[in-house]
This record gives structure tokens, C-alpha cells and sequence, in this order.
């Protein structure tokens, strides 16, 4: 236990600092020389499925498909949460890396989602000028504020308290996105490909679809924020304010969501 522990430590900041590189290299250009071209498009090929390869890596890194499905519903914290190794991973260090990668790649999609929220303000300041940006400050910065603060909400939350997010959150956050990611792929390619699926499916039963496996997500980052993060011994008050940064977040997609199924049932039943 004590080596994995090791391992594991030293490859937290790793990724970390991958997690940024890999976001940095997404934004770029492809550059001219030919041994870094192949590593860029290594890491564009990365970027195409990061949705779905921190839930191929997690169930790699899982004892077994079924601690990985125990670790999405269930609520119970066996060790304390600032140390050490989740509970549902193998004991295998190839098993410990391929958590890292995983939680690296999760991470590395929320870092460049920061970058390109930092980007478009900082964009709309240069076309609208100094001035102008500073008139309208009043109303436009609270949502670029919350914008860019629940995403380094998810940065912070992953990294400062990465152990504890990935014994509770990470298994339901990356099925989560997996699964919304192939159904949405999976629903275009039959709409192109074969028949176009009828409105009704599209705009009532995939929102509902979609709420049946994000909301064990939001449950488990709800918990790391009531339970989870305030036990910390290191950093309890900014995990605890990352983490119910994000909860708030996800609780208001789900109410959204929610709010807008009557109307839309509404809107279906007029037309027939």
C-alpha cells in the first residue's frame, strides 16, 4: 500500500502539469516541424475522444467493472480522503496510471474550457475597447466571473483534492460524460446515416436520457461538498468552496433541464 501511495504522489503533479500542457497544445497551431507535428496530432487525436477516454482509462485503472459501477452509486468513505489510493482501483501500478491519465485527460478538457472562457473575454475587451469593456462591466462581468470560476472550480477541486475526487466523484463524472458523448454521436450518425429520428425523441427523451446518468454525478459532487471536502486537513475551505462551486452549477443544469420538460411535452402535445 505504502509503494502505491508513493506512486501514486509522484504522479499527481506529473499530470497534473500534463493536464495544462495538453490544454495548452489543443489551443495551438500545428507546428512545422515534423517530429512535433506527429506529437501534436498525437494529442489532437487525444483531444477528439476526451470525453470518452478518462472513462475507457477509469475502467482500466478499476479492480472490476463492477467496483467501478459500486464506486457511481455508492457513498461510503473507507480511508481518510487526503491521502492515499482510491478504493475501487487495482492494485496493479499500470492500474494507478491509468487513473492518472484518466483524471489527467478530464482535467486537461476543463483546463482548455478555462482558457477558452478567459479567451473570449478577453477578446470582447480588445473589440469593444478599454472604455467600452469598463461601461458595461456592470453587466457582463458576473457571468464571465461565475464562468471562469466554476471552471477553475473543477481544476482545483481535481488537482488540490485529486485523491478525494477520485474515490468519490471521478467513476460517476466520466461515465457521466461517456455516456453523453457517445448517445449524442450515437444519435447524429443514425439521424445522417439511416432515418431521421423523430422530434419528439430528440427534444424530450434525450434530455431525460441524459438527467437518468448525470445525476448520480451531481449526487457525488454535492457529497464531496457537504461531506467530503470540509474533513480535509489541507485546503478544506477552498475544496469545499470548488466543489460547491460545481455543485451549484450541475443542480442548476439539472432544474434547467427539469423546468423545461413540462414545456416541451406541452409544445409536442399542440402539435398533434
Amino acid at each position: 500500500f505504502e509503494r502505491r501511495v508513493e506512486f501514486a504522489r509522484m504522479g499527481t503533479n506529473l499530470f497534473l502539469l500534463a493536464s495544462v500542457a495538453l490544454a495548452l497544445v489543443w489551443n495551438c497551431g500545428e507546428p512545422s516541424d515534423q517530429p512535433l507535428r506527429a506529437l501534436y496530432r498525437i494529442a489532437m487525436f487525444t483531444r477528439s475522444l476526451n470525453k470518452m477516454l478518462p472513462a475507457v482509462f477509469a475502467w482500466y485503472a478499476a479492480k472490476s467493472c463492477h467496483d467501478l459501477f459500486a464506486a457511481v452509486f455508492s457513498f461510503e468513505l473507507q480511508f481518510p480522503l487526503d491521502d492515499g489510493v482510491p478504493t475501487w482501483v487495482g492494485t496493479m501500478p499500470l492500474q494507478i496510471l491509468a487513473l492518472q491519465v484518466s483524471l489527467a485527460v478530464w482535467r486537461a478538457e476543463k483546463v482548455e474550457s478555462l482558457f477558452l472562457r478567459v479567451r473570449r473575454s478577453a477578446d470582447s475587451i480588445h473589440s469593444e475597447g478599454i472604455e467600452q469593456s469598463l461601461a458595461s462591466a456592470r453587466i457582463d462581468a458576473l457571468p464571465a466571473i461565475w464562468g471562469s470560476g466554476r471552471r477553475i472550480a473543477l481544476v482545483v477541486m481535481s488537482s488540490l483534492g485529486c485523491v478525494s475526487f477520485a474515490q468519490v466523484a471521478l467513476p460517476a463524472v466520466v461515465i457521466d460524460e461517456f455516456l453523453s458523448d457517445f448517445m449524442g454521436k450515437a444519435q447524429d450518425h443514425i439521424s445522417r446515416k439511416f432515418i431521421p429520428l423523430p422530434s419528439w425523441f430528440e427534444i424530450l427523451i434525450m434530455p431525460i436520457a441524459d438527467l437518468s446518468h448525470f445525476v448520480p454525478a451531481v449526487c457525488k459532487v454535492v457529497f464531496l461538498a457537504a461531506v467530503v471536502c470540509p474533513t480535509h486537513e489541507q485546503y478544506p475551505l477552498v475544496l469545499t468552496l470548488a466543489a460547491a462551486a460545481a455543485a451549484v452549477h450541475n443542480c442548476y443544469t439539472v432544474y434547467y433541464t427539469l423546468v423545461d420538460i413540462p414545456d416541451t411535452l406541452r409544445q409536442l402535445l399542440r402539435r398533434r
